[in-house]
Parts: C-alpha cells; structure tokens; sequence
C-alpha cells in the first residue's frame, strides 16, 4: 500500500518554544488559582452562616 496522506506534527501545549509563552502561561495559571480561592472563599462564607 503506498502511503498518499501527509501527515503534520502538531505542537504540543506542554513544549515551550520561547520564554514569552512560558511566562504568559505561568501568570494565566496564576490567575485561576486566584479566581478559584476567591470564588471557593465567597462560597464558604456564604454558607457559613447557615451551619
């Protein structure tokens, strides 16, 4: 069987290939953990007075 189809490596999201990417990367990550905390804070509090 002859091989017809061109196959194009993807990149993948784990491979950096300049530090901008890294560095943009690392401060989106920080900024979901700090909208997690603060919503998973409100949630608590809101609850807190119920117990």
């Amino acid at each position: 069987m002859e091989k017809t189809a061109d196959v194009i490596a993807l990149r993948q999201p784990e491979s950096l290939d300049d530090p901008l990417t890294g560095i943009v990367r690392h401060g989106a990550c920080r900024m979901l953990r700090i909208a997690q905390r603060a919503e998973a804070d409100a949630f608590v509090g809101q609850h807190a007075e119920e117990a």
